[in-house]
């Protein structure tokens, strides 16, 4: 009778076909934005199990940990992760990523993903930076960053040299899926 719904125990569950929670109500965004949606049509937290591989592959590695969190709201993926290196194995290829995203990057050009710096310890080279970047249909992101040696502040890529079998990982990342 106040024009409110009260759910007092339980779940409101919405089905599928394009239903959400409709925001409409709210007021649309201005030029020169462009609102394109305003219902909330999935919602989805859960774990994932990241890993490190080369571009082209890895070989006779293993961890002593890895862990992953994500919290997907529409198309938008927010992810925590955490790699601890046992063997580093042999990784080949042009640059190293982290690999098995739960969800695929967007298809679409100008939805790459980018990190905020992520946190790392046990690298054999110095790295004063290293934060992670994806490519449109991927589910790896390549891992860049700065090198504190050899007077160069240019983007670098590490390579299977660069870790050691204790090297850990850590970060953030946001991306765009379909």
């Amino acid at each position: 009778s106040d024009g409110n719904v009260s759910i007092h125990d339980g779940n409101l569950v919405i089905g599928t076909g394009g239903h959400g929670i409709d925001f409409s109500a709210s007021s649309n965004a201005g030029s020169p934005s462009a609102m394109t949606s305003e219902l909330l049509d999935d919602y989805e937290e859960g774990t994932w199990v990241p890993g490190y591989s080369g571009s082209s592959g890895i070989s006779g590695h293993s961890y002593n940990s890895r862990s992953g969190y994500y919290t997907k709201i529409g198309n938008r993926v927010f992810l925590d992760f955490k790699i601890v290196i046992a063997n580093k194995g042999t990784a080949s290829g042009s640059y190293l990523q982290i690999v098995n995203l739960p969800f695929t990057i967007n298809s679409q050009a100008n939805t790459r993903s980018m990190s905020t710096p992520i946190y790392f310890r046990n690298l054999a080279n110095d790295w004063c930076f290293l934060g992670l970047q994806g490519d449109e249909s991927a589910t790896a992101v390549y891992i860049f960053g700065i090198k504190t040696s050899g007077g160069s502040t240019n983007r670098s890529y590490p390579v299977d040299g660069d870790f050691t079998n204790n090297t850990e990982l850590s970060g953030t990342l946001s991306y765009w899926t379909a």
